[in-house]
């Protein structure tokens, strides 16, 4: 996960919720951010007027992101995915776009070309100001061509990747006409990503309502756990009319409803193994070593907390083992030695319930 650029404080609920879902969140730190930075306005050093200091601040934030997915990949994950907002979502598509390991990308209210954000953001015409006497905007998509995900479409149109796009419809920075470009060229492309609009700006989009929303649609994109509706809309099935034939088809039935009854079983069986999965996630804050240029390939990461477990995995973690599953366990085991035990253990308990039934007393001696 990228945050956003100028950030002054991490998503610590976004990520305790989608660790509570039981996905691993790695919270991971741009350049010049946080501990990375210098002195208390550094941020700016990451986005600014000097036109290939910016595009090394990108190349160098894309660079620690690959590093992060292949040393989540060494650690056994294999379904990985990147998950950004503003700058961030754009070097979260770059990641995608370079790196194979990547299965799904979110881009939330990311800009896809920078020199769009800089023409067009109400926030960035001081910085537009420096900028347009000496360029263009097409001398600016020129030069910032690296960092314009308009121009990797070869990458984020593999076969592997799916993306997904959280636009704000009254956005003012991040002009959904610009993010509407990357979708129609991706569609073009045959590879339509799945496209959330709600009705707030660009800030908004971590305000009560708009982000519980969010995080509940990027969480069904991420675990592909389709609602009931869903399901039934998608099968062609009506719940109340064809529920019996759901359940037991007829024997005359074609080979296309026996098609259709084996893949809403399989997706039923998906979706309960979803809902039963285990939340024994972790928050991670992996922080990039710090060195003296941003441009300096790092060679390992920095955890400044330890992982931050869900609530769900901490009570199951401290919770004892109980005797009557310990006996259900034991019984289990015994019924799969064979006849001779399962005799030996109903003659004993045989024996048993005869001495019970006779109520003899206990002698002193045993």
């Amino acid at each position: 996960m990228f945050h956003h650029w100028y950030a002054r404080n991490r998503y610590h609920s976004f990520s305790k919720f989608f660790a509570a879902k039981g996905i691993t969140v790695v919270e991971a730190t741009l350049p010049y951010h946080f501990s990375r930075g210098s002195y208390e306005y550094s941020e700016e050093q990451f986005f600014n007027a000097n036109l290939g200091r910016t595009v090394r601040s990108i190349r160098q934030a894309v660079l620690d992101g690959r590093k992060i997915v292949r040393w989540l990949h060494r650690q056994g994950y294999n379904k990985i995915s990147v998950v950004g907002m503003c700058l961030g979502g754009t070097v979260a598509g770059l990641i995608a776009a370079q790196e194979e390991k990547v299965d799904k990308a979110v881009l939330m209210v990311s800009p896809g070309s920078p020199a769009d954000l800089v023409w067009t953001a109400e926030t960035m015409k001081s910085l537009r100001d420096r900028i347009e006497p000496v360029m263009s905007l097409e001398d600016l998509r020129t030069a910032w061509g690296l960092i314009n995900l308009e121009l990797h479409l070869f990458g984020l149109t593999r076969p592997r990747l799916d993306m997904m796009f959280v636009l704000g419809k009254d956005d003012t920075i991040t002009r959904p006409a610009a993010s509407d470009r990357v979708i129609e060229l991706l569609t073009k492309c045959n590879r339509s990503p799945e496209v959330l609009r709600l009705n707030c700006g660009h800030s908004s989009v971590g305000i009560f309502p708009y982000n519980m929303i969010a995080a509940r649609k990027v969480l069904r994109f991420l675990k592909e756990t389709p609602t009931l509706a869903e399901f039934w809309d998608i099968r062609g099935f009506r719940p109340l009319a064809k529920f019996k034939c759901l359940i037991a088809p007829r024997r005359h039935s074609t080979d296309a409803e026996a098609a259709r009854f084996g893949e809403a079983i399989r997706s039923v069986w998906q979706m309960v193994r979803a809902l039963m999965s285990s939340a024994s996630a972790a928050v991670l804050r992996i922080i990039p070593c710090q060195s003296d240029r941003a441009t300096r390939p790092q060679s390992m990461f920095v955890f400044d907390t330890t992982p931050v477990y869900s609530r769900a995995a901490r009570l199951r973690a401290e919770r004892p083992r109980s005797a009557s599953r310990y006996a259900r366990c034991r019984r289990a085991s015994t019924m799969t030695r064979g006849h001779s035990v399962q005799s030996q253990t109903n003659s004993a308990s045989s024996s048993t319930f005869r001495n019970f039934a006779q109520r003899r007393p206990a002698s002193p001696d045993s």
